[in-house]
């Protein structure tokens, strides 16, 4: 037993099943592909940053970043 059976749907359900297909595709884009191209460009940026020549405050925060960075680099396996 089917649990759609194709010969039941109709032009609506399409239209309907292509409404929710575009929405996860906006959805995705927006909420994992776009934050993690921002990091990553942060990423890039963060390195090239003089710590020594900002105050404690920045300094803080670009240590932060620094670390999360570090974090999220690949892990590069065999020699």
């Amino acid at each position: 037993m089917a649990l759609i059976d194709p010969s039941r749907t109709t032009p609506r359900d399409w239209l309907i099943v292509g409404i929710v297909v575009v929405v996860a595709m906006w959805l995705w884009h927006e909420f994992v592909l776009t934050p993690s191209r921002l990091i990553g460009q942060l990423c890039e940026r963060a390195d090239a940053l003089e710590i020594d020549k900002t105050s404690e405050e920045a300094r803080n925060t670009l240590d932060e970043m620094i670390q999360i960075c570090r974090e999220r680099q690949p892990i590069v396996e065999g020699p």
